[in-house]
C-alpha cells in the first residue's frame, strides 16, 4: 500500500513549485507489488521508486510520470537493497539517480535505462540511513547495521564526477529511521530514533531537525507533531 512502499524514498517533485490549496489528490497506484523499505529519487520531473521487501527481497524499479499519471517498469536494480538510500545528483550537466544499501552503491542513467556500480559508501554496511543532494554533491549518513546492531552518526559527501567519498562532520547523535530533504539550498536531517546513553537513557524517538550548513550541523525548528520515526519527506520549491 502507499504508506509502505514510499517510506525512505526521498522523492523531490521538480515539476511543481506549489501545492495548490494545501490538498492531496490520489494518483495511480504504484506499478509494482506492495513493499516496505523502498528507495527512490526524482530526475527531470519524474519519480523513480524500487527495491525493498514484501517478505522477499525485491529488485524491480519503476518510473512515475506525473503528466500521464502512469508507472513504467525500468531496468532492475543489480543488488538487493532494503531500507537503502536514494538521491539525484547533478553529473556535470545531467541529473542521475543513485541508490545505495549494503555493499552496493549504484548510478542510474535515465537516458540509457542502465545501472553502473560506483564506489561504496564508507563507514560500514547499514540500513535506514538518510541522503540528500545539493547540486553536484550527494550527502549520506547515519543508520544502523541491522536489528540490534551498531548505530551510526557518521556522514559523507559523494562526488559523482570523481566517484569519490569524503568524510564530513558527524551528525549530532547516533540515529536511524530519520528523514532527509533539501530545501532552499540546504540539507535537513531529523526525526527518527536517538540511541540515548545506555544504560541510563534508553533509545527514544525525536522530532528534532538539523540543517547542514558551512560544513557542520545547526539546530532547526523541530517538527511540531512530536517524536516520529520512519517518516517520509520531500521538497517543493524552497520548502521541505
Amino acid at each position: 500500500d502507499g504508506t509502505s512502499w514510499i517510506k525512505n524514498c526521498g522523492l523531490i517533485n521538480t515539476g511543481t513549485d506549489t501545492m495548490p490549496n494545501d490538498t492531496w489528490t490520489q494518483k495511480q497506484n504504484f506499478g509494482g507489488l506492495g513493499r516496505v523499505g523502498a528507495s527512490g529519487f526524482s530526475i527531470n520531473g519524474k519519480g523513480y521508486v524500487g527495491t525493498g521487501s514484501n517478505g522477499n527481497v525485491l529488485v524491480d524499479f519503476w518510473e512515475y510520470n506525473p503528466v500521464t499519471n502512469a508507472w513504467t517498469q525500468k531496468a532492475n536494480v543489480p543488488a538487493s537493497i532494503v531500507y537503502g538510500i536514494g538521491m539525484a545528483i547533478l553529473y556535470f550537466t545531467e541529473l542521475r539517480g543513485y541508490l545505495g544499501g549494503g555493499t552496493f552503491f549504484g548510478e542510474y542513467n535515465a537516458v540509457t535505462n542502465t545501472w553502473t556500480q560506483k564506489a561504496t559508501m564508507p563507514g560500514g554496511t547499514r540500513m535506514k540511513a538518510v541522503a540528500f543532494a545539493e547540486g553536484n554533491v550527494g550527502y549520506a549518513g547515519t543508520g544502523i547495521s541491522g536489528p540490534g546492531g551498531v548505530w551510526y552518526d557518521d556522514f559523507y559527501a559523494y562526488y559523482p564526477a570523481t566517484n569519490f567519498w569524503s568524510t564530513l562532520q558527524d551528525f549530532p547523535h547516533n540515529t536511524y529511521a530519520a528523514v532527509a530533504f533539501q530545501a532552499n539550498g540546504y540539507g535537513y536531517v531529523g526525526t527518527g530514533w536517538h540511541e540515548g546513553v545506555l544504560p541510563l537513557i534508553p533509545h527514544f524517538k525525536v522530532n528534532t531537525i538539523y540543517r547542514y550548513i558551512g560544513g557542520g550541523w545547526v539546530a532547526a525548528p523541530a517538527i511540531p507533531t512530536g517524536p516520529i520515526d520512519n517518516a517520509i519527506a520531500f521538497s517543493i520549491g524552497n520548502s521541505g
